[in-house]
């Protein structure tokens, strides 16, 4: 058992992972359905909202807003999907409201529950989406790992991604200090290349 747990461990440790397909992340979950309820990892836990705020996003209904086709000027409107970024189509900037900036988190809270997405560029919400803010300086592959560690929480066993907006602020996350090492390293070059095909293939 105390092998499998290490094996566990440095598996959820991959610095590919954090950037892999959504197949790859559907393998990863299956497998670690297998190990059962195995103690991954003795690490330190702290509240989400110890290191984000969360807002309510805009609850803007689709219907309502003016389509338009992707362009400089379009805004991102995320959905509850848990596809594309949480991308559901663009639409033109209200003169009332201005857009989320790039680079903030969004959570849906129902739908695909617990999807967790950095955002490429600015966006609106739709109904039960949460945006997550840091609150703190935060780097873009440390907001991905952040990510991938709320999308872990979706794993059976876990009730957070039923209800997640009564849940989500109180979701356990590795504290800063506990971040791993290749977060910040390799990874950190592949994130920002990630993050650039992501925005380029959001716009076609």
């Amino acid at each position: 058992m105390l092998e499998q747990g290490k094996a566990l461990e440095m598996e959820l440790h991959r610095p590919d992972y954090i950037l892999g397909s959504s197949r790859e992340r559907r393998h990863w979950a299956r497998h670690v359905r297998k190990q059962g309820s195995i103690s991954i990892m003795k690490i330190e836990l702290v509240p989400l909202n110890s290191l984000f705020s969360i807002e309510p996003g805009n609850q803007f209904d689709l219907r309502k807003m003016s389509q338009c086709a992707p362009g400089d000027q379009a805004i991102a409107f995320i959905g509850r999907s848990g596809e594309r970024n949480g991308l559901v189509a663009f639409v033109e900037k209200l003169d009332a409201v201005e857009p989320y900036e790039r680079g903030l988190i969004t959570v849906a809270l129902d739908g695909s529950a617990l999807s967790p997405f950095v955002q490429p560029r600015p966006f609106y919400t739709a109904k039960n989406i949460g945006v997550v803010r840091p609150l703190t300086k935060m780097s873009l592959e440390t907001k991905l790992y952040y990510c991938l560690c709320l999308e872990a929480s979706r794993l059976p066993g876990s009730n957070n991604g039923r209800g997640a907006n009564k849940t989500l602020q109180t979701i356990q996350l590795p504290a800063p200090r506990r971040i791993p090492s290749w977060v910040s390293g390799k990874a950190g070059s592949a994130a920002e290349e990630f993050c650039h095909e992501l925005l380029g293939s959001l716009t076609r």
